[in-house]
């Protein structure tokens, strides 16, 4: 295993470039599903990581969101929430990934029905359209 110090090169992230339905239909991560069907990847395969990924990033903002609760807590002599802290640097990414589950059950689940009962009726002995097709 390679320490952080080490400096290498990797190939650019496929989802950098990806479009929108690239990125909806994970099309941009066929070439290396198909290179792990091959076999089994290691290290050398690995990406570079997305701008949003990295740990520097997402460990200065949970520094920054850690100090403020600090601060809070001991303004209002309460014990510091790791919670808060979590929510706090993710709600952004919590409530669009929330909506977009939510959206997404909305239609699954209510068409749903919908489409088994169009299949049952297709399938109908006592339906004349069934026959006709």
């Amino acid at each position: 295993m390679r320490s952080a110090s080490q400096e290498f090169d990797r190939p650019e992230n496929p989802k950098k470039g990806a479009g929108i339905i690239s990125t909806l239909t994970f099309w941009y991560a066929l070439k290396t599903f198909l290179l792990g069907r091959k076999r089994d990847l290691d290290e050398d395969d690995l990406t570079k990581p997305l701008e949003e990924h990295k740990s520097s990033l997402l460990g200065d903002k949970l520094a920054r969101n850690w100090s403020y609760e600090l601060r809070r807590a001991a303004k209002h002599r309460q014990i510091p929430s790791l919670h808060r802290v979590i929510v706090k640097t993710f709600r952004f990414d919590i409530i669009f990934y929330g909506v977009v589950l939510f959206i997404m059950e909305i239609f699954v689940r209510m068409s749903q029905p919908i489409f088994i009962g169009l299949f049952i009726r297709f399938f109908n002995t006592k339906n004349k359209l069934s026959k006709e097709a």
